[in-house]
Protein backbone atom coordinates (compact mmCIF):
# COMPACT_ATOMS: atom_id res chain seq x y z
CA UNK A 1 0.00 0.00 0.00
CA UNK A 2 2.99 2.37 0.92
CA UNK A 3 4.40 1.94 -2.43
CA UNK A 4 1.84 2.36 -4.18
CA UNK A 5 0.74 5.92 -2.31
CA UNK A 6 4.51 6.45 -2.91
CA UNK A 7 3.66 5.78 -6.75
CA UNK A 8 0.53 8.59 -6.58
CA UNK A 9 2.90 10.76 -4.90
CA UNK A 10 1.52 14.84 -6.11
CA UNK A 11 4.92 16.00 -5.26
CA UNK A 12 6.34 13.32 -8.48
CA UNK A 13 6.35 13.29 -11.73
CA UNK A 14 4.20 9.44 -12.18
CA UNK A 15 0.96 11.25 -11.48
CA UNK A 16 1.62 13.83 -14.94
CA UNK A 17 2.91 11.05 -16.85
CA UNK A 18 -0.05 8.13 -15.76
CA UNK A 19 -2.73 11.41 -16.69
CA UNK A 20 -0.95 12.17 -20.09
CA UNK A 21 -0.86 8.50 -20.97
CA UNK A 22 -4.55 8.31 -20.43
CA UNK A 23 -5.52 11.17 -22.49
CA UNK A 24 -3.22 9.64 -25.66
CA UNK A 25 -4.98 6.47 -25.27
CA UNK A 26 -8.53 8.06 -25.16
CA UNK A 27 -7.45 10.22 -28.13
CA UNK A 28 -6.20 7.46 -30.02
CA UNK A 29 -9.01 4.80 -29.68
CA UNK A 30 -11.42 6.26 -31.98
CA UNK A 31 -9.09 6.07 -34.66
CA UNK A 32 -7.42 2.29 -33.30
CA UNK A 33 -11.36 1.17 -33.22
CA UNK A 34 -11.66 2.76 -36.78
CA UNK A 35 -8.49 0.95 -38.16
CA UNK A 36 -9.60 -2.33 -36.62
CA UNK A 37 -13.38 -2.42 -38.50
CA UNK A 38 -13.71 -4.52 -41.07
CA UNK A 39 -14.63 -3.31 -44.95
CA UNK A 40 -14.66 -4.32 -47.96
CA UNK A 41 -11.27 -4.23 -49.38
CA UNK A 42 -11.06 -0.82 -51.78
CA UNK A 43 -14.61 0.55 -50.23
CA UNK A 44 -13.14 3.29 -47.86
CA UNK A 45 -11.02 4.76 -50.70
CA UNK A 46 -14.03 4.56 -53.24
CA UNK A 47 -15.92 6.32 -50.74
CA UNK A 48 -14.03 8.79 -50.21
CA UNK A 49 -13.27 9.55 -53.17
CA UNK A 50 -16.83 10.06 -55.00
CA UNK A 51 -17.42 13.58 -56.42
CA UNK A 52 -19.89 15.69 -55.01
CA UNK A 53 -21.86 15.40 -58.16
CA UNK A 54 -22.06 11.66 -57.50
CA UNK A 55 -19.52 10.62 -60.10
CA UNK A 56 -16.30 8.81 -59.77
CA UNK A 57 -13.33 9.75 -61.80
CA UNK A 58 -12.64 13.18 -61.00
CA UNK A 59 -9.94 14.38 -57.83
CA UNK A 60 -12.19 15.72 -55.16
CA UNK A 61 -11.28 18.61 -53.51
CA UNK A 62 -10.40 16.92 -50.07
CA UNK A 63 -8.13 14.51 -52.06
CA UNK A 64 -4.49 14.69 -51.52
CA UNK A 65 -3.71 11.96 -54.00
CA UNK A 66 -2.84 14.17 -56.14
CA UNK A 67 0.33 15.23 -53.61
CA UNK A 68 2.05 12.44 -54.94
CA UNK A 69 4.58 13.32 -57.41
CA UNK A 70 4.69 11.91 -61.21
CA UNK A 71 7.72 12.40 -63.26
CA UNK A 72 7.29 14.05 -66.42
CA UNK A 73 5.88 12.43 -69.36
CA UNK A 74 9.08 11.16 -71.77
CA UNK A 75 9.19 13.14 -74.41
CA UNK A 76 8.06 16.74 -72.81
CA UNK A 77 11.29 18.80 -73.66
CA UNK A 78 10.69 22.79 -73.98
CA UNK A 79 12.70 25.01 -76.68
CA UNK A 80 16.18 26.55 -76.04
CA UNK A 81 14.92 30.24 -75.51
CA UNK A 82 12.43 29.10 -72.95
CA UNK A 83 15.06 26.49 -71.30
CA UNK A 84 17.73 29.13 -70.08
CA UNK A 85 14.14 31.36 -69.18
CA UNK A 86 12.98 28.80 -66.68
CA UNK A 87 16.96 28.13 -65.14
CA UNK A 88 16.69 31.87 -64.48
CA UNK A 89 13.48 31.43 -62.83
CA UNK A 90 14.18 28.52 -60.54
CA UNK A 91 17.51 30.45 -59.59
CA UNK A 92 15.49 33.46 -58.93
CA UNK A 93 13.66 30.92 -56.24
CA UNK A 94 16.46 31.55 -53.94
CA UNK A 95 16.03 35.27 -53.78
CA UNK A 96 15.93 36.78 -50.15
CA UNK A 97 13.28 38.38 -51.24
CA UNK A 98 9.62 37.67 -51.25
CA UNK A 99 8.39 40.00 -53.72
CA UNK A 100 10.82 38.39 -56.12
CA UNK A 101 10.43 34.50 -55.46
CA UNK A 102 6.77 34.92 -55.99
CA UNK A 103 7.52 36.44 -59.20
CA UNK A 104 9.34 34.35 -60.10
CA UNK A 105 7.17 31.31 -59.12
CA UNK A 106 4.20 32.92 -61.06
CA UNK A 107 6.09 33.19 -64.38
CA UNK A 108 7.29 29.41 -63.90
CA UNK A 109 3.04 28.62 -63.92
CA UNK A 110 3.14 30.85 -66.70
CA UNK A 111 5.30 29.23 -68.22
CA UNK A 112 3.21 26.36 -68.80
CA UNK A 113 4.53 22.46 -69.04
CA UNK A 114 7.63 22.94 -70.69
CA UNK A 115 9.07 24.20 -67.62
CA UNK A 116 8.46 20.73 -66.10
CA UNK A 117 11.20 18.65 -66.63
CA UNK A 118 13.62 21.31 -65.78
CA UNK A 119 11.49 21.46 -62.36
CA UNK A 120 11.45 17.69 -61.95
CA UNK A 121 15.10 17.91 -62.33
CA UNK A 122 15.60 20.84 -59.40
CA UNK A 123 13.52 18.43 -57.06
CA UNK A 124 17.96 17.76 -56.23
CA UNK A 125 19.04 20.78 -56.13
CA UNK A 126 21.53 21.76 -53.20
CA UNK A 127 19.63 24.34 -51.96
CA UNK A 128 16.75 22.57 -50.16
CA UNK A 129 13.80 25.86 -50.02
CA UNK A 130 14.82 26.13 -54.05
CA UNK A 131 14.13 21.90 -54.57
CA UNK A 132 10.68 22.89 -51.89
CA UNK A 133 9.37 25.63 -54.19
CA UNK A 134 10.15 23.68 -57.25
CA UNK A 135 7.88 21.00 -55.70
CA UNK A 136 5.15 22.83 -54.98
CA UNK A 137 5.48 23.82 -58.75
CA UNK A 138 5.35 20.61 -59.87
CA UNK A 139 2.03 20.22 -57.53
CA UNK A 140 0.57 23.31 -58.91
CA UNK A 141 0.81 22.02 -62.67
CA UNK A 142 -0.33 17.84 -61.36
CA UNK A 143 -3.54 19.71 -59.56
CA UNK A 144 -4.47 21.59 -62.68
CA UNK A 145 -4.57 18.58 -65.26
CA UNK A 146 -6.43 16.26 -62.89
CA UNK A 147 -9.39 14.86 -63.88
CA UNK A 148 -12.08 17.27 -62.98
CA UNK A 149 -15.28 15.32 -63.93
CA UNK A 150 -16.59 11.81 -63.60
CA UNK A 151 -17.00 9.39 -66.46
CA UNK A 152 -19.22 6.59 -67.08
CA UNK A 153 -16.67 3.81 -67.03
CA UNK A 154 -15.48 4.53 -63.39
CA UNK A 155 -18.44 5.62 -61.81
CA UNK A 156 -20.17 1.95 -63.11
CA UNK A 157 -17.52 0.14 -61.97
CA UNK A 158 -17.37 1.99 -58.57
CA UNK A 159 -21.05 1.11 -58.01
CA UNK A 160 -20.66 -2.61 -59.55
CA UNK A 161 -17.76 -3.00 -56.94
CA UNK A 162 -19.60 -1.84 -54.62
CA UNK A 163 -22.68 -3.86 -54.52
CA UNK A 164 -20.66 -7.22 -55.41
CA UNK A 165 -20.86 -7.21 -51.50
CA UNK A 166 -24.76 -7.15 -51.14
CA UNK A 167 -24.59 -3.12 -50.72
CA UNK A 168 -27.92 -0.85 -52.57
CA UNK A 169 -28.88 2.16 -52.22
CA UNK A 170 -30.86 1.68 -49.39
CA UNK A 171 -27.85 0.06 -47.53
CA UNK A 172 -27.49 2.37 -43.96
CA UNK A 173 -23.80 1.05 -43.36
CA UNK A 174 -21.26 3.40 -42.81
CA UNK A 175 -17.63 3.32 -43.23
CA UNK A 176 -15.09 5.97 -42.88
CA UNK A 177 -18.12 8.57 -41.98
CA UNK A 178 -19.81 7.97 -45.26
CA UNK A 179 -23.11 5.86 -45.99
CA UNK A 180 -22.99 3.11 -48.17
CA UNK A 181 -25.98 3.48 -49.63
CA UNK A 182 -26.18 7.66 -50.28
CA UNK A 183 -23.08 6.80 -52.06
CA UNK A 184 -24.46 4.45 -54.41
CA UNK A 185 -28.00 6.47 -54.51
CA UNK A 186 -25.76 9.54 -55.79
CA UNK A 187 -23.60 7.53 -58.43
CA UNK A 188 -26.85 5.76 -59.38
CA UNK A 189 -28.63 9.25 -59.94
CA UNK A 190 -25.44 10.80 -61.83
CA UNK A 191 -25.27 7.80 -64.66
CA UNK A 192 -29.50 8.54 -65.26
CA UNK A 193 -28.89 11.86 -65.76
CA UNK A 194 -25.82 10.61 -68.37
CA UNK A 195 -27.85 8.31 -70.25
CA UNK A 196 -28.85 9.93 -73.61
CA UNK A 197 -32.35 9.21 -75.69
CA UNK A 198 -31.15 5.89 -77.24
CA UNK A 199 -30.20 4.71 -73.74
CA UNK A 200 -26.21 5.03 -73.84
CA UNK A 201 -24.14 6.26 -71.31
CA UNK A 202 -20.73 6.51 -73.64
CA UNK A 203 -19.31 6.44 -76.75
CA UNK A 204 -16.78 4.31 -75.84
CA UNK A 205 -18.85 0.74 -76.14
CA UNK A 206 -16.96 -0.81 -73.55
CA UNK A 207 -17.35 1.99 -70.95
CA UNK A 208 -21.06 2.11 -71.94
CA UNK A 209 -21.36 -1.85 -71.19
CA UNK A 210 -19.46 -1.07 -67.80
CA UNK A 211 -22.67 1.87 -67.03
CA UNK A 212 -25.66 -0.40 -68.48
CA UNK A 213 -24.24 -3.26 -66.04
CA UNK A 214 -24.24 -1.00 -63.05
CA UNK A 215 -27.51 -0.07 -63.54
CA UNK A 216 -28.86 -3.50 -64.54
CA UNK A 217 -27.07 -4.64 -60.87
CA UNK A 218 -28.70 -1.61 -58.71
CA UNK A 219 -32.03 -2.80 -60.02
CA UNK A 220 -31.56 -6.79 -59.75
CA UNK A 221 -30.56 -6.05 -56.34
CA UNK A 222 -33.35 -4.57 -54.88
CA UNK A 223 -36.20 -4.61 -57.88
CA UNK A 224 -36.65 -0.72 -57.83
CA UNK A 225 -38.80 0.77 -60.50
CA UNK A 226 -36.90 3.67 -59.95
CA UNK A 227 -33.90 1.88 -62.10
CA UNK A 228 -35.79 -0.54 -63.85
CA UNK A 229 -36.61 1.44 -67.31
CA UNK A 230 -33.12 2.90 -67.16
CA UNK A 231 -31.28 -0.13 -66.64
CA UNK A 232 -33.07 -2.02 -69.80
CA UNK A 233 -32.54 1.11 -72.03
CA UNK A 234 -29.04 1.05 -71.09
CA UNK A 235 -28.52 -2.47 -71.90
CA UNK A 236 -30.65 -2.85 -74.96
CA UNK A 237 -27.88 0.06 -76.15
CA UNK A 238 -25.12 -2.61 -75.37
CA UNK A 239 -27.16 -5.36 -77.57
CA UNK A 240 -27.18 -2.96 -80.28
CA UNK A 241 -23.51 -1.73 -80.26
CA UNK A 242 -21.97 -3.67 -83.17
CA UNK A 243 -18.56 -3.95 -81.65
CA UNK A 244 -16.01 -7.41 -81.78
CA UNK A 245 -13.67 -5.58 -79.16
CA UNK A 246 -12.87 -8.47 -76.64
CA UNK A 247 -13.13 -5.79 -73.99
CA UNK A 248 -16.39 -4.73 -74.62
CA UNK A 249 -17.83 -8.41 -75.41
CA UNK A 250 -16.59 -9.31 -72.16
CA UNK A 251 -18.50 -6.09 -70.28
CA UNK A 252 -21.54 -7.25 -72.68
CA UNK A 253 -21.33 -11.09 -71.12
CA UNK A 254 -21.52 -9.71 -67.97
CA UNK A 255 -24.32 -7.46 -68.60
CA UNK A 256 -25.97 -10.28 -69.95
CA UNK A 257 -25.59 -12.10 -66.78
CA UNK A 258 -26.82 -9.31 -64.79
CA UNK A 259 -29.93 -9.13 -67.19
CA UNK A 260 -30.51 -13.02 -66.87
CA UNK A 261 -31.12 -12.42 -63.47
CA UNK A 262 -32.79 -9.50 -62.88
CA UNK A 263 -35.17 -9.13 -65.85
CA UNK A 264 -38.20 -10.96 -66.70
CA UNK A 265 -37.94 -12.28 -70.43
CA UNK A 266 -41.79 -11.84 -71.18
CA UNK A 267 -41.33 -7.91 -69.61
CA UNK A 268 -38.29 -6.97 -72.19
CA UNK A 269 -36.99 -6.82 -75.73
CA UNK A 270 -34.93 -10.21 -76.71
CA UNK A 271 -31.34 -10.00 -75.74
CA UNK A 272 -28.22 -11.80 -77.04
CA UNK A 273 -27.03 -15.49 -76.05
CA UNK A 274 -24.18 -16.23 -74.11
CA UNK A 275 -22.97 -18.71 -76.60
CA UNK A 276 -22.74 -15.52 -79.38
CA UNK A 277 -20.57 -13.70 -76.86
CA UNK A 278 -18.61 -17.07 -76.32
CA UNK A 279 -18.05 -17.69 -79.93
CA UNK A 280 -17.02 -13.72 -81.02
CA UNK A 281 -14.53 -13.86 -78.32
CA UNK A 282 -12.97 -17.43 -79.00
CA UNK A 283 -12.23 -15.23 -82.66
CA UNK A 284 -9.64 -13.55 -80.32
CA UNK A 285 -6.44 -14.46 -79.15
CA UNK A 286 -5.29 -13.84 -75.98
CA UNK A 287 -5.92 -15.15 -72.33
CA UNK A 288 -8.75 -11.84 -71.80
CA UNK A 289 -10.64 -13.67 -74.60
CA UNK A 290 -10.09 -17.29 -73.43
CA UNK A 291 -11.29 -16.03 -69.80
CA UNK A 292 -14.16 -14.40 -71.15
CA UNK A 293 -15.47 -17.71 -73.25
CA UNK A 294 -14.95 -20.12 -70.88
CA UNK A 295 -17.06 -17.93 -67.95
CA UNK A 296 -19.76 -17.20 -70.55
CA UNK A 297 -19.91 -20.81 -72.04
CA UNK A 298 -20.05 -22.03 -68.24
CA UNK A 299 -23.25 -19.98 -67.97
CA UNK A 300 -24.52 -20.89 -70.64
CA UNK A 301 -23.69 -24.55 -69.36
CA UNK A 302 -21.94 -25.78 -72.86
CA UNK A 303 -18.62 -26.79 -70.92
CA UNK A 304 -15.63 -24.34 -70.53
CA UNK A 305 -13.56 -26.74 -68.72
CA UNK A 306 -10.95 -28.75 -70.21
CA UNK A 307 -7.48 -28.15 -71.39
CA UNK A 308 -8.50 -24.27 -72.03
CA UNK A 309 -9.41 -24.17 -68.64
CA UNK A 310 -6.50 -25.82 -67.26
CA UNK A 311 -4.24 -23.48 -69.66
CA UNK A 312 -6.06 -20.28 -68.12
CA UNK A 313 -5.79 -21.97 -64.33
CA UNK A 314 -1.89 -21.73 -64.86
CA UNK A 315 -1.45 -18.27 -65.41
CA UNK A 316 1.20 -15.96 -63.57
CA UNK A 317 -0.65 -13.14 -61.29
CA UNK A 318 1.96 -10.77 -62.26
CA UNK A 319 1.06 -10.87 -66.00
CA UNK A 320 -3.01 -10.76 -65.80
CA UNK A 321 -4.75 -7.50 -66.62
CA UNK A 322 -7.49 -6.85 -63.75
CA UNK A 323 -10.55 -7.75 -66.13
CA UNK A 324 -8.36 -10.74 -67.10
CA UNK A 325 -8.15 -11.98 -63.66
CA UNK A 326 -11.90 -11.10 -61.99
CA UNK A 327 -13.03 -13.22 -65.61
CA UNK A 328 -10.77 -16.29 -64.71
CA UNK A 329 -11.22 -16.37 -61.46
CA UNK A 330 -14.92 -16.70 -61.74
CA UNK A 331 -14.67 -19.18 -64.37
CA UNK A 332 -12.55 -21.44 -62.07
CA UNK A 333 -15.43 -21.14 -59.10
CA UNK A 334 -18.00 -21.33 -61.87
CA UNK A 335 -16.32 -24.80 -62.74
CA UNK A 336 -17.66 -26.84 -59.35
CA UNK A 337 -13.76 -27.77 -59.09
CA UNK A 338 -13.30 -27.52 -55.79
CA UNK A 339 -9.67 -28.75 -56.14
CA UNK A 340 -8.54 -26.35 -58.83
CA UNK A 341 -10.62 -23.75 -56.93
CA UNK A 342 -8.69 -24.03 -54.25
CA UNK A 343 -5.34 -24.44 -55.78
CA UNK A 344 -6.55 -21.04 -57.81
CA UNK A 345 -7.52 -19.03 -54.65
CA UNK A 346 -3.82 -20.07 -52.74
CA UNK A 347 -1.68 -18.79 -56.09
CA UNK A 348 -4.20 -15.60 -56.62
CA UNK A 349 -4.73 -14.24 -53.71
CA UNK A 350 -0.79 -12.66 -53.42
CA UNK A 351 -2.39 -10.59 -56.85
CA UNK A 352 -4.89 -9.33 -54.14
CA UNK A 353 -2.46 -8.39 -51.56
CA UNK A 354 0.70 -7.06 -53.92
CA UNK A 355 0.27 -2.99 -54.33
CA UNK A 356 -2.59 -2.91 -51.77
CA UNK A 357 -1.94 0.56 -49.89
CA UNK A 358 -1.94 -0.43 -46.20
CA UNK A 359 -1.30 2.80 -44.35
CA UNK A 360 -4.72 4.63 -43.02
CA UNK A 361 -2.80 7.83 -42.58
CA UNK A 362 -2.44 8.23 -46.43
CA UNK A 363 -5.08 9.12 -48.86
CA UNK A 364 -4.39 6.51 -50.76
CA UNK A 365 -5.14 4.13 -47.97
CA UNK A 366 -7.33 0.92 -49.28
CA UNK A 367 -6.82 1.48 -52.92
CA UNK A 368 -4.41 -0.23 -55.13
CA UNK A 369 -1.83 2.15 -57.56
CA UNK A 370 -1.98 2.71 -61.01
CA UNK A 371 -1.63 6.23 -63.43
CA UNK A 372 -4.04 8.76 -62.49
CA UNK A 373 -7.22 9.43 -60.42
CA UNK A 374 -8.84 7.74 -62.99
CA UNK A 375 -6.54 4.50 -63.03
CA UNK A 376 -5.81 3.96 -59.44
CA UNK A 377 -10.18 4.21 -58.94
CA UNK A 378 -11.00 2.07 -61.93
CA UNK A 379 -7.92 -0.92 -60.87
CA UNK A 380 -8.82 -0.70 -56.41
CA UNK A 381 -12.75 -1.46 -57.72
CA UNK A 382 -11.79 -3.94 -60.10
CA UNK A 383 -9.23 -5.41 -57.36
CA UNK A 384 -12.56 -5.31 -55.20
CA UNK A 385 -14.60 -7.27 -57.52
CA UNK A 386 -12.08 -9.88 -57.78
CA UNK A 387 -11.56 -10.10 -53.33
CA UNK A 388 -15.37 -10.89 -53.41
CA UNK A 389 -14.91 -14.08 -55.42
CA UNK A 390 -11.61 -14.90 -54.26
CA UNK A 391 -12.13 -14.47 -50.51
CA UNK A 392 -14.03 -14.63 -47.39
CA UNK A 393 -14.72 -12.33 -44.86
CA UNK A 394 -11.22 -11.34 -43.18
CA UNK A 395 -9.36 -14.15 -44.77
CA UNK A 396 -6.33 -13.14 -46.39
CA UNK A 397 -6.67 -8.87 -45.24
CA UNK A 398 -6.92 -9.46 -41.63
CA UNK A 399 -5.45 -12.86 -41.77
CA UNK A 400 -8.62 -14.32 -39.24
CA UNK A 401 -11.35 -17.16 -40.70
Amino acid sequence: MDGGREALNPGGPAPFIYLMSMIVLLFLAPFQAQEEEWHPPGMLYLLRHQGKDGSWGETPRTCRCADLLRPPPPGLKADEATSRRVSNLIRELGEDRVEARDRARQDLIEAGRGAIPQLWESLRHRDPEIAGRCREILLEFQRGEAPREGDAATTGLAIFSIMAWGYSHLSKDTYGGICVGDALRGGIKWLQARQDTGGAFSKDPAENAIAALALMEAYGLTGSNLFKDSAIKGCVSVWQTKSEDATFLAWKGLALNSWVMSVNPSEAPPAPRYCDISEALSRHQGDLARAGAILFNLFDRRGGGGPDLDRMCSLNWQGIDPLTFYLASWAVRESNDSKRWKDWRERMKDALLWGREGDPWRCEHDSWGAEGMRGRSRLTAMRSLTSYLLVQRHCIFHGKP
